[in-house]
């Protein structure tokens, strides 16, 4: 099959032929670019056996290859031959050798769309005052039979817009930078980006870092005033990228969101584990665990834990200390919104020593405010450790 993309406009071979450079480099409208990736594109398409020709206005330039030695190993050199002449480029077919042919498509129809062209299978005569890049190359066929999911088609219908993304209701394998393919994955909605600090591309014009992507997606679910997409996002199966966003509580949060965050808390906790921190923060009454009634034994544990904390210098006293069913993995938290400590009734079975223990780590959290896991409590702990040994074994400071 022979594509021809096709654009207004008459480009400057340069852009072809010279690296780094680029016309399109600091426009915001911009999806492709007439630099780095149109070179790649042209070694790849010749890499692969097929051939390439760019016409601007009715000037033709077919890019060919050459053998060269370099240090015993054969290379294919880019040559570019045009009015007669042949001109010996500074890339290889080496050029761009990781690039799949999507890719290779993506950039190519990315270019002629920048400047409101199109690509076709229907034969195109080149003409003055616009740019043809006639391609013949096996590679590209299957990437423009799915054109639509490379590039968005122009009449997709977006459901919720900001200035930062688009949503629209259609299952897509793919995320998009303005309306261009920068990751493989399969969504329940299609997303489609606008904001470089989140969707900063590599020199494959894929996203350099997928977590940064998720952050806005974050960000954005989070400010939705949408409650019915709201809760379609936070309740995506686990085939959807969706099911991988997370939700911490310093990010802005709708009305709209947190009302749809209660209602799934209320109905299912623990499958919504990932609302934990916004439903802490914003709703902590919804997370009161349930209290346990202290048998003598336990009342007699904690009293002496509270004792000896108190002689620890931790005063536990100053803090509401209740027993309540925190799950089976937690022994112990401190609610920073009711300024409560939380022990579970497994401590006790434990024995006094694991009480106090737990008393102890809670209510350096609650003084302290360094968190589980951390440097700052590592850090903590040591030089905690090193200052009893000053005082009670070498009996000087060290």
């Amino acid at each position: 099959m022979t594509l021809y993309f096709y654009n207004p406009g008459e480009i400057d071979i340069r852009g072809a032929t010279i690296a780094g450079l680029s016309a399109k480099e600091d426009s915001d409208s911009a999806i492709g670019f007439f630099g780095t990736g149109l070179k790649y594109s042209i070694a790849s398409i010749l890499r692969w056996g097929g051939d390439i020709t760019i016409w601007s206005g009715d000037t033709p330039y077919k890019f060919e290859v050459e053998k060269m030695q370099f240090r015993d190993k054969e290379f294919e050199q880019i040559v570019l031959r045009s009015g007669g002449e042949t001109q010996t480029l500074g890339f290889t077919t080496e050029y761009g050798k990781k690039w799949q042919g999507w890719q290779v498509f993506r950039e190519l129809y990315s270019n002629a769309l920048d400047e409101g062209g199109h690509v076709t299978d229907k034969e195109v005569y080149p003409e003055s005052g616009s740019t043809l890049i006639v391609v013949n190359c096996p590679v590209l066929d299957e990437p423009y039979e799915i054109k639509d999911e490379i590039v968005l088609r122009k009449n997709i219908h977006w459901v919720y817009e900001t200035p930062r993304l688009k949503l629209a209701d259609e299952v897509s394998v793919n995320l998009y930078y303005k309306g261009v393919r920068v990751w493989k994955g399969v969504h329940l909605f299609t997303w489609n980006a606008f904001c470089s600090s989140h969707f900063e591309l590599s020199e494959d014009r894929d996203i350099k870092n997928i977590y940064m992507a998720r952050i806005l997606m974050q960000e954005e679910t989070m400010q939705c005033t949408d409650e019915e997409l709201i809760f379609r996002i936070l309740t995506a199966d686990k085939q959807f990228g969706e099911s991988l966003l997370e939700y911490p509580s310093h990010y802005k949060v709708s009305e709209e969101f947190l009302s749809v965050a209660k209602r799934l808390w209320k109905q299912d906790a623990k499958r919504y584990d990932k609302l934990k921190a916004v439903i802490e923060k914003h709703a902590p009454e919804l997370t009161e665990p349930k209290e346990v009634e202290l048998t003598p034994i336990m009342e007699l544990q904690l009293k002496k834990a509270v004792t000896l904390a108190s002689r620890m210098q931790m005063e536990p006293l100053e803090y509401k200390i209740s027993v309540r069913d925190l799950g089976e993995s937690r022994l112990g938290t401190y609610n920073s919104s009711t300024g409560q400590i939380y022990l579970s009734p497994e401590v006790f079975n434990q024995g006094t020593k694991q009480v106090l223990s737990t008393l102890y780590e809670e209510l350096l959290h609650a003084k302290t405010g360094k968190q589980d896991c951390t440097y700052n409590m590592q850090t903590f702990l040591f030089n905690k450790i090193i200052s009893m040994y000053e005082e009670h074994v070498f009996k000087e400071p060290i």
